[in-house]
């Protein structure tokens, strides 16, 4: 995956403009959180200093709307950790 640099301060706002979509698949009826959605959107995005972040999002069943369910570092950019941690 290519590194993207977006001139923003806001590591956020970036993930949630600039991710990718690399998979679609359907919610689990089985997972409690999930029953309200009727699709996942699992999405990819390239931060810079933290390294690969996967974004889900899903699509509620009522409504169509797309709610971020969660947002999680894959790769962890080594120079971003601090020497003390």
């Amino acid at each position: 995956m290519e590194l993207i640099d977006i001139p923003t301060g806001n590591d956020l706002d970036s993930i949630l403009t600039y991710a990718v979509r690399k998979k679609v698949t359907i919610s689990k009826a089985s997972v409690k959180n999930q029953r309200m959605f009727e699709k996942i959107i699992i999405m990819e995005y390239m931060c810079p200093g933290i390294g690969k972040i996967k974004l889900t999002v899903g699509v509620r069943k009522s409504t169509h709307e797309k709610v971020q369910y969660c947002i999680t570092a894959m790769t962890v950019n080594e120079k971003s950790i601090p020497e003390d941690a």
